[in-house]
C-alpha cells in the first residue's frame, strides 16, 4: 500500500481516487460504495492522499472521543485538498466521512510512533483529528500548514471589512455621511488584500471572492446613501451661503452636491433610486441657473426701488445698495476662464456707473432738502439752521467722494450745491450749536445720509445683508424673495392670531388644538403672536404710496378659510383623507388647513426641504404662539432621518420669529429621527396623525 500519495501530477485521475469495490485477494479498496473522487467537488483540487489499513481516524473533542475504523476488506484515507481535509473510512455496512474545512484549522502536526507516525489536525472547536500513517508526512504537513495560513489571512481580512461596513452603517444612521465616505477606500483596500492573500489557492480564491462580493454589496448600499446625504448637506450649505451673499462659495457647494449625486448614481445599489437622484440633479440645475442670475437681479432690483423712491434719504440708501450689488456682481468669478454668473461685464460696468451718478444726485437732493430746512429756520432758530446746513455738508462730502472715485463728470452738480450751501453758511449768524448739541429742547441725530442700510418702520437700522435663492420680484416696492421671506412686523400682518380673537372666542376646544402650548407670565411679554420682521426686510420708504407688502407667486398667504363640508349642490364630493393624495407643492397648504381648523392663522411659503420652513402658524389668546412648520412629502424625501431633523433644528434655532417648531411628514420617519426631534423640542406629526385630522375635516380634493 502506498501510504502517502502526492497527486500534484496525477490529479483527479489517480487510481487511489478512482478505484472502487474490492481490492482483490491481496490489496484493499478504500471505500465500499463508490470511489473517493465522487466525494469531491468539481472545482476542488487534491494534493495528497494518506492511507492506513486498520485505524481509520480518531476524533477527540470536548464531548469525548469517537473512532471511525474500516472493516477487513477496506481502508481509511485522508484526502488533503485546497479547501479541506476529507477523512474517509470504507466499510461494507456503509462508508463513513468526516470533513474539516481549512478555515477552521488552527494547527497541523505529525507524531512519531514505534510502528509509524500519525497526522494530527486541530480545529477552532478544540477538536483533534488523528490519522495514523506510516508514510513521509512532512511534505503533507508543510503544504497544509501553508494552505491554512492562506485561508486564515484572507478570512480575517474579509471579516475585518465586514465589521467595518457594519460600523459605517451605524455611523450613517447617526448622520455622519462624511465618515462613511472617508472610510470607503480603506474597506476596498482590505477586500483587495483578502483577494490577494487567497490568490495562492484556487479554492480559497473562489470562496474569498464570493465573500468579498457580499461585503462589497453591503458597502455599496451605504456608500450610495452617504453620497446622496452628502449632496443634501452640500446643497444646504449652498443655500446658507446664498443667504449670506457668498455667491461663489454657494456655487461651489451646488457643484459639489451635483457631483455627489452623480457619484451616488454611479454606485450599483438600489437606494436612493435612480429616478429620485436624477430628479434632484435637475433641481440643482435649476438652482444653479437662479444663483447665476441672482447677483445682477438683486442689483437691478435695488436700482428699480431706488428710482421709485421719492424720499432723498431712502434713495441714498437704495442707490448705495445698488452700487454695492453691482460691484459684487462684477467681482464674481474673477480670474476664471469659465464665467458661471450671468450678466455682461461691460453692461454691468455701465449700470454701476449709472447707479453711482444716481447716488451722487440723491446725495445732492438730500443736501438741498437740508438746505431748505435750514433756510426755513435761519431767521427764527439759527441753531437749528446750522445743524441742517451741517447735515447738508455731510451729504455733499459723501457725494464728492463717490463722484471723485467713480464718476468725475458729475462733480459740477456737487460743486454747484456746495457753492449755494457756502453762501448760506457765510450769512448765518454765529451760533454755538453743532451737530449733536441741544436744539429745540432735544438732541439731534446724525445725518440721514449716514445711514448704514435700509431702515425699518420703527426707525431701527436694518441692513440688507441676506438674500434668498430666488429674486424674482422687480416691481417697485419692497423686495420679497421666495426663500422664507416672513411677514414684516408692521402692525398689519398677524400670524400669531386671528383679528385678536382668543381661542375661546373662536370656539376652539382645547382638545382640537394641533398644539398644546404653555407659557409663564414672564414669558408672555416675550412671545409675540404676530410674525416678526423678515430676514430680507427692505426699506418702507421704498414704497411712497404705502402699498401693502407684495408676495411672490411662491409665497401664498392663506387667511382663515372656513373648514368644513362645502356646498355640494347634490354632487358627490371626494375628500382628502391621505396627505400623500396631494403633490409635494400642495402639501404645505393642506397642512395649513389642518392648523386653521384648530383656530390658527397661517402663512404658507411653499414646499422645499431646502427652505428654512414651509409655513408659519400662529395663535393669540392670553399668550401668542408662533410655530414654524416643515412639511415632508415622500415624493421629495424617501425617509426623514436624523440628519434632516438636525437641519430643521438648526433653522429653528435661528428663527427668532418662532416660539415652537413642528415637522409634519407624510413620508416615513425613523425612530432615531423621532427621538432626535424630541430632544430638539420639535413636534412631529406623522402620516397617521395627519390622516386622522384630515378624516375629520372633509376637505374637497378639487381644492388641491
Amino acid at each position: 500500500m502506498n501510504h502517502v500519495t502526492d497527486l500534484n501530477d496525477a490529479g483527479r485521475d489517480a487510481s487511489v481516487l478512482t478505484d472502487a469495490g474490492s481490492g482483490g485477494l491481496i490489496g484493499r479498496a478504500v471505500l465500499a460504495d463508490a470511489p473517493l473522487v465522487d466525494q469531491l467537488a468539481e472545482d476542488e483540487t487534491v494534493r495528497y492522499v494518506l492511507r492506513n489499513k486498520k485505524h481509520g481516524v480518531t476524533v477527540e473533542g470536548p464531548d469525548g472521543t469517537e473512532e471511525y475504523a474500516p472493516d477487513r476488506r477496506h481502508s481509511g484515507a485522508a484526502v488533503v485538498t485546497d479547501t479541506r481535509v476529507l477523512f474517509a473510512v470504507g466499510h461494507g455496512d456503509g462508508d463513513q466521512f468526516v470533513s474539516v474545512s481549512l478555515p477552521d484549522v488552527v494547527d497541523v502536526r505529525t507524531e512519531d510512533g514505534l510502528i509509524g507516525g500519525a497526522f494530527v489536525v486541530e480545529t477552532v472547536e478544540d477538536e483533534r483529528y488523528r490519522f495514523p500513517c506510516r508514510g513521509d508526512l512532512e511534505p503533507v504537513r508543510e503544504y497544509l500548514d501553508a494552505a491554512v495560513g492562506v485561508w486564515t489571512r484572507a478570512e480575517r481580512q474579509v471579516e475585518q471589512a465586514r465589521e467595518r461596513v457594519e460600523r459605517l452603517q451605524s455611523a450613517f444612521e447617526s448622520g455622519n455621511a462624511d465618515v462613511v465616505l472617508a472610510a470607503v477606500g480603506d474597506v476596498e483596500e482590505t477586500l483587495a488584500d483578502a483577494r490577494e492573500a487567497a490568490d495562492a489557492l484556487d479554492g480559497a480564491r473562489r470562496a474569498i471572492e464570493v465573500e468579498a462580493t457580499e461585503v462589497r454589496e453591503e458597502l455599496a448600499a451605504v456608500e450610495r446613501r452617504a453620497h446622496a446625504e452628502s449632496a443634501e448637506q452640500a446643497r444646504e450649505r449652498a443655500h446658507v451661503r446664498w443667504d449670506d451673499q457668498e455667491y461663489e462659495a454657494a456655487f461651489d457647494d451646488l457643484d459639489e452636491a451635483d457631483g455627489a449625486y452623480a457619484a451616488a448614481r454611479a454606485i450599483d445599489a438600489d437606494e436612493p433610486p435612480d429616478d429620485l437622484l436624477a430628479e434632484r440633479r435637475e433641481t440643482l440645475a435649476d438652482e444653479r441657473d437662479r444663483l447665476a442670475g441672482a447677483p445682477v437681479e438683486r442689483a437691478d432690483h435695488a436700482a428699480d426701488v431706488a428710482a421709485a423712491t421719492d424720499d432723498p434719504g431712502g434713495a441714498v440708501d437704495w442707490w448705495e445698495t445698488a452700487v454695492e450689488r453691482y460691484e459684487t456682481a462684477l467681482s464674481l468669478d474673477w480670474g476664471r476662464d469659465d464665467r458661471r454668473f450671468g450678466g455682461d461685464p461691460e453692461g454691468m460696468r455701465e449700470d454701476l456707473a449709472d447707479a453711482a451718478r444716481e447716488l451722487v444726485a440723491a446725495y445732492c437732493d438730500l443736501a438741498r432738502e437740508h438746505i431748505e430746512d435750514g433756510d426755513g429756520d435761519r431767521e427764527d432758530n439759527p441753531d437749528a439752521a446750522a445743524v441742517a446746513y451741517e447735515l447738508a455738508a455731510e451729504a455733499l462730502a459723501k457725494a464728492r467722494e463717490v463722484a471723485t472715485e467713480r464718476v468725475p463728470d458729475v462733480l459740477d452738480e456737487v460743486e454747484a450745491v456746495e457753492s449755494a450751501l457756502e453762501d448760506r453758511r457765510e450769512d448765518l449768524p454765529d451760533v454755538e450749536a453743532q451737530v449733536g448739541t441741544e436744539v429745540d429742547g432735544g438732541r439731534t441725530e446724525t445725518s440721514q445720509s449716514d445711514a448704514a442700510g435700509p431702515v425699518d418702520v420703527d426707525g431701527s437700522e436694518a441692513p440688507d445683508t441676506t438674500e434668498g435663492p430666488e429674486v424674482t420680484d422687480t416691481t417697485e416696492g419692497p423686495e420679497v424673495t421666495d426663500d422664507h421671506e416672513r411677514p414684516t412686523d408692521d402692525g398689519d400682518a398677524d400670524v400669531g392670531g386671528t383679528d385678536g380673537a382668543t381661542d375661546t372666542d373662536r370656539g376652539v376646544d382645547a382638545e382640537d388644538e394641533v398644539f398644546e402650548t404653555e407659557a409663564t407670565d414672564a414669558e408672555s411679554s416675550e412671545v409675540a403672536g404676530p410674525a416678526t420682521e423678515s430676514s430680507e426686510a427692505e426699506p418702507d420708504d421704498a414704497d411712497p404710496a404705502g402699498s401693502p407688502r407684495e408676495v411672490t407667486d411662491t409665497q401664498t398667504i392663506i387667511g382663515s378659510p372656513d373648514v368644513g363640508d362645502p356646498e355640494t349642490d347634490g354632487e358627490d364630493v371626494e375628500y382628502i383623507t391621505d396627505p400623500t393624495a396631494v403633490g409635494a407643492d400642495a402639501l404645505p397648504s393642506l397642512i395649513a388647513r389642518i392648523f386653521e381648523s384648530a383656530g390658527w392663522s397661517t402663512a404658507v411659503f411653499g414646499a422645499s426641504t431646502a427652505r428654512q420652513y414651509d409655513l408659519l402658524a400662529g395663535t393669540d389668546g392670553p399668550v401668542g404662539v408662533t410655530v414654524c412648520v416643515w412639511t415632508v412629502h415622500p415624493a421629495a424625501v424617501e425617509r426623514v432621518d436624523v440628519p434632516a431633523v438636525e437641519r430643521f433644528a438648526a433653522y429653528f434655532g435661528r428663527a427668532e420669529e418662532a416660539d415652537a417648531g413642528a415637522i409634519c411628514t407624510a413620508a416615513p420617519i425613523s425612530e432615531p429621527a423621532r427621538s432626535r426631534a424630541d430632544e430638539e423640542g420639535l413636534k412631529v406629526l406623522d402620516g397617521d396623525d395627519l390622516a386622522e385630522r384630515l378624516d375629520a375635516l372633509s376637505i374637497p380634493a378639487e381644492e388641491f
